[in-house]
């Protein structure tokens, strides 16, 4: 595997059966990536993840590999690059290793390889168009431009913050509040904990303090499961500050407030806040 790869995955996937049971998994009309909008961290090499997709046609990944771009960002030049759509059951570099690039039957995968290392900055990787037929998945946030490309903005060096705060109520039992993270963080003390919830619309929720807890470790997403909180509530979500692991950048403190109103649902039942990342 190239040590300059950003890899785009092109996830088709249909139900899968399981002990007679049908789960709705991955449709076979989306396209997914393996980050999100407004990573930072990402270095010349991101790791290769999979999401499955079961369509075994080949020609939808070169199809897909034609179409992608890699520009700086806002400038958006294009930056010279060799885009590759490697089909399933296809081993990326030619290893004899099944499982260290397990794409197999039910995986698939457009890599873009950078003709030159990648500079500490902006980046936009994407495409205008799909195969016909496919879609870009609801569940993974992306960049729409004007112009119709479609993709995710990525910084090749560290400026750790908030990307997101998401909320999954479950009826009758709890929610589920999700702080994510651009790149790895660490609270900045121990016994500090990562965010803490409370309900503006009752102040008396909930009524056992929800916080997310720090184990001391870094990490990009940090969550807290409270008692349910009614679904019309707004919560408000007090996310402390957190240090880059070699502590050289850090991430204020600050305070999002998690409207129903002004939330996007995704496709598992979660509703997420969006925060638009720093370019600079």
């Amino acid at each position: 595997m190239g040590f300059r790869s950003l890899f785009m995955l092109t996830a088709l996937m249909s139900a899968a059966a399981c002990d007679g049971a049908v789960y709705e998994t991955f449709k076979p009309d989306n396209a997914y990536c393996t980050v999100d909008d407004g990573v930072t961290n990402q270095g010349q090499d991101v790791p290769l993840l999979y999401m499955g997709n079961g369509v075994p046609q080949g020609r939808m990944y070169a199809e897909l590999a034609a179409q992608m771009r890699l520009l700086t960002f806002p400038e958006r030049q294009d930056i010279a690059m060799t885009p590759i759509g490697f089909a399933p059951e296809v081993k990326i570099d030619g290893g004899v290793d099944a499982g260290a690039y397990p794409i197999g039957s039910s995986y698939g995968v457009v890599q873009v390889v950078p003709s030159e290392p990648l500079s500490n900055r902006w980046y936009l990787l994407g495409a205008v168009t799909l195969p016909k037929g496919v879609e870009w998945w609801g569940g993974t946030r992306f960049y729409r431009a004007a112009d119709g490309l479609t993709g995710v903005r990525f910084r090749v060096g560290p400026q750790p913050e908030v990307l997101s705060v998401r909320r999954l109520d479950v009826p009758d039992g709890y929610t589920d509040v999700r702080v994510t993270f651009s790149e790895n963080v660490l609270a900045v003390s121990a016994d500090q904990p990562w965010f803490e919830v409370r309900s503006l619309s009752d102040p008396a929720l909930p009524v056992t303090p929800c916080t997310a807890r720090s184990y001391g470790m870094p990490f990009n997403e940090a969550h807290a499961k409270c008692e349910w909180l009614p679904p019309s509530h707004i919560l408000q979500v007090t996310v402390r500050a957190s240090v880059s692991p070699d502590g050289s950048k850090s991430v204020a403190e600050a305070v999002y407030q998690l409207d129903p109103a002004a939330l996007v649902r995704l496709p598992g039942g979660d509703r997420v806040l969006y925060i638009e990342p720093r370019i600079d």
